[in-house]
């Protein structure tokens, strides 16, 4: 229960300071997400920030701490209908936080819940190809690894890896929907990356996703 307890904490910690403002329906990226994406958001340096700093776009930025994927508060709810030109996102890492400490079979049933093992199956398959439907450009953002030194999320580590190459199998199954491997920028050795719960990115962290991301979207939305 240890680490479900920080993994709650740090997520009401973070939903403190990251509430989303009202959504602005005349910016040209919409994101969507959990706290990886929130974080640093009241300080003006969190990833959707750095995108809007290097891309020029202006973004509005509706990711919520904590944010589950599934259920009446889940990720679909903070999408807004707009005339984006792209949609970015993550989702499904508190889903699997929520029963990180529980038996093996849980982890897979919470992620088979999600997402099928070839990813075509599932509510977040089945939201992001109504995306896909409606000719946005969908980025979806990848989980980091979690850190050499650990942290609370540590005991759902493979349950994580299968949902990001469950994630990856979705996006190369649908035409204009991206995945983003923030492992390319993230290295599990380099702390300084992390901010200090070991599970959120820390402002240099959120600067590395954040270019990676805006590279991305230049070439996919020119």
């Amino acid at each position: 229960m240890k680490a479900f307890f920080a993994i709650l904490v740090t997520a009401m910690l973070g939903a403190c300071v990251v509430i989303p403002p009202a959504v602005d329906r005349d910016a040209d990226v919409l994101v969507i997400g959990d706290s990886i994406l929130a974080w640093h958001r009241g300080k003006g340096q969190s990833i959707p920030d750095v995108i809007e700093d290097q891309t020029q776009r202006s973004v509005t930025n509706q990711s919520i701490a904590g944010a589950p994927f599934a259920g009446a508060r889940g990720i679909p709810s903070q999408f807004v209908d707009g005339t984006w030109d792209v949609v970015v996102m993550n989702g499904g890492g508190n889903d699997i936080g929520a029963v990180c400490d529980g038996p093996a079979v849980q982890k897979a049933q919470t992620l088979d819940a999600l997402i099928s093992a070839d990813g075509r199956r599932g509510p977040l398959p089945d939201f992001v190809r109504r995306l896909q439907q409606s000719g946005t450009p969908v980025i979806f953002v990848g989980y980091y690894p979690i850190s050499v030194k650990g942290g609370p999320f540590l005991p759902c580590r493979a349950t994580l890896d299968d949902l990001k190459s469950r994630q990856r199998q979705m996006a190369a199954g649908l035409d204009g929907v991206t995945f983003v491997d923030t492992a390319d920028v993230i290295p599990p050795d380099n702390l300084a990356l992390y901010a200090s719960d070991l599970v959120h990115p820390s402002v240099d962290g959120a600067a590395r996703i954040g270019v990676q991301i805006a590279d991305v979207l230049r070439r996919i939305a020119p």
